[in-house]
This record gives structure tokens, sequence and C-alpha cells, in this order.
């Protein structure tokens, strides 16, 4: 059956351009999520299978980030289908001004666990400049579950955003965080207001992560779920 919702509608990329952020929910057919679905824990499985369970991370986050291969993309079609497709490529290449091909794929399942805070909690803003993120949940990520929260909008580059890169530049200069954290006091400069994206399963969430974000902190035990894209191009590179 045809995909629902599809995010080449004027109106979803609008909504990206306008807020920095859109959700599609129930953005497969059924079959094709469960399709989708089963190639995710497929791939999770056989990458744990390999892995030294020493590798395993002792802090409150345990992730794990499996990059696509040629060899993954080969055995299950469905991922050549849903992430190669017209409604994805036209999402990236409408933020990013030119037609581009996505080769960042993951999966990725992150497990909350009892430790340290994890860094990525705080506010922040990845880079200085757009770049591009994607996920497919293949489960509910829920309150619990610590779901990505962003403050719409604030993608946007402002006077006031512009003092906050001046700022955590110069902080980057003398050794601060390549991922610069935002404060109190410039959440409160940059009149933000970050809000929790809980996302059921089959749904697409498509972000700039120049706006400022941050991950959610879920409770012990749980999990979430989902195929990320990624997208992240320097400015300084040659076109």
């Amino acid at each position: 059956s045809r995909r629902k919702n599809s995010i080449v509608l004027p109106a979803k990329l609008e909504i990206l351009k306008r807020e920095g952020l859109v959700t599609i929910p129930n953005y497969l057919s059924q079959p094709e999520f469960e399709e989708i679905r089963l190639a995710f824990f497929k791939i999770l499985d056989e990458h744990n299978a390999k892995k030294d369970q020493n590798q395993r991370s002792a802090n409150a986050l345990d992730i794990e980030k499996i990059k696509l291969t040629p060899s993954d993309i080969e055995t299950y079609p469905i991922l050549e289908k849903i992430f190669h497709s017209p409604e994805i490529q036209a999402s990236f290449s409408y933020l990013s001004g030119k037609t581009i091909n996505i080769t960042e794929i993951f999966v990725e399942f992150v497990r909350h666990e009892q430790g340290e805070q994890d860094p990525c909690t705080f506010l922040h803003t990845d880079t200085f400049f757009p770049n591009q993120n994607a996920w497919l949940y293949v489960e509910d990520s829920d309150l619990d579950c610590g779901p990505f929260i962003y403050s719409r909008g604030s993608h946007r580059v402002t006077i006031k955003r512009l003092i906050f890169e001046y700022y955590a530049s110069v902080k980057h200069f003398f050794g601060g965080r390549s991922s610069p954290r935002v404060s109190d006091k410039f959440a409160h400069f940059l009149n933000l207001s970050a809000t929790n994206i809980e996302m059921p399963r089959n749904s697409l969430l498509i972000s700039n992560n120049f706006g400022i974000h941050a991950r959610g902190v879920g409770m012990p035990g749980t999990t979430r779920a989902a195929f990320k894209l990624s997208y992240k191009e320097t400015p300084f590179s040659r076109r």
C-alpha cells in the first residue's frame, strides 16, 4: 500500500523549515513497518553476537550504534526501498539546498542504566552550521524512555544566536566542548522552549541539529530503538 503522510508534501517541508523539526506518524504501511522492524533487530542481534560483553558501557547510557553496510542493504532490501526513497532524499535535499545521497544510516539502540550522568542530556547544539538527522522509530519512545528534546525554532540564525555562537567559538578555542552546552543563562537569553518529542513506533522524526536539543533522561531499564539517518557537511568543503 502507499506510504502515508509523504514528507515531500509542501506543508511538511515548510514545518521543517520553520520549526527545525517535523514528525510524521504512521510513516510506513504496516507490512513495510513489520519488515523493517524485523531487519532492525536481526542486525542488532548479529552485532551483539560478535561483541565482547566487556565492551559494554558502565555509564547511565549504553548505546549500540551500528552503521549499515552495503551487505546489510543487500540482505534486507526494505532498507534500500525506504531509506533511499524519493521522500527521504527530498527532505534532506530540501534543507541542504542541493541533491544529496544519504550514506550514514545506523541501527541505534539505547539502553538506560544506573550510573553516571549522560552529558548529552544537557541542552546543546551539534555544530555551528545546519546538519540533518532523522529517526524512524521501531518501538515507542515515551517520557520513560528519555525521548528526543528540541526547542522548536532554535535553528534560526538570529542576532542572539550569533552572540551565542561567538561565545561558544571562543570557549572552544580555549578547550571547550565541540558540541557546546547551553547554560541556563543562555537558554533564557535565547528564549528557548525545549519540549519532549514523544514518538510512537512507525513514526519518522526529521531534525536540523543546529537547533538546540538534548537526549531525555530515561528510566533505568528502558530502551529506545530507531534507525538513524545523518547528513553533516562542513561549510568549508568545496562545492
